[in-house]
């Protein structure tokens, strides 16, 4: 009997993985479907987690979505799933070592927090003086304009998106500035 499918790397598509989702509630031996490296949105992936939490039996035990990013709404899919089926497990995200295959979170703030970490490396300062050089006012706080001018000026090799998750991560009172006191 088949336990393992793996279709890892298989340009499968949302709606071809929804159909092998479909499949499972009618097998019985399928407890591991691999399925990393494959173009399914989080949208998808959620309508999966769904489709597996109204299942009265599961038997699938491991959905293997490697290489795909999720956000914090398929986390709380994943745990509503838990909460009906508390053995399966559902792995995401990027892998952090080729053939060990232990899995590693992605997180935009830590991404474009080492980004900013090794800029400051290369020109040899530190993250205070890196903010103090945005500081145009020297009130050891900078606007969310003068942090992305700032950056923009740096050529600190971020996106939109990272620099935006950013100021909302260190913009902790919410007041419009960063402080880095």
């Amino acid at each position: 009997m088949l336990t393992t499918l793996d279709l890892s790397c298989n340009r499968i598509n949302s709606q071809g993985f929804l159909r092998i989702c479909q499949a499972v509630e009618g097998n019985e031996d399928i407890r591991v479907l691999k399925l990393g490296q494959n173009p399914i949105n989080e949208e998808t992936a959620m309508a999966a987690l769904e489709l597996f939490k109204n299942m009265g039996v599961l038997r699938l035990e491991v959905l293997d979505l490697s290489e795909n990013l999720y956000g914090k709404r398929f986390e709380q899919k994943l745990a509503e799933l838990h909460e009906v089926h508390p053995d399966f497990m559902c792995r995401h995200g990027y892998t952090d070592s080729y053939g060990k295959r232990r899995l590693k979170r992605y997180s935009v703030v830590e991404d474009a927090m080492d980004a900013m970490r090794q800029y400051c490396q290369e020109h040899n300062i530190n993250i205070v003086e890196l903010f103090s050089r945005f500081d145009a006012d020297g009130s050891m706080s900078v606007t969310h304009e003068e942090f992305k001018l700032g950056l923009k000026e740096a050529k600190m090799p971020l996106t939109d998106y990272q620099v935006e998750e950013l100021i909302k991560a260190l913009d902790q009172d919410g007041d419009g500035e960063i402080d880095f006191r």
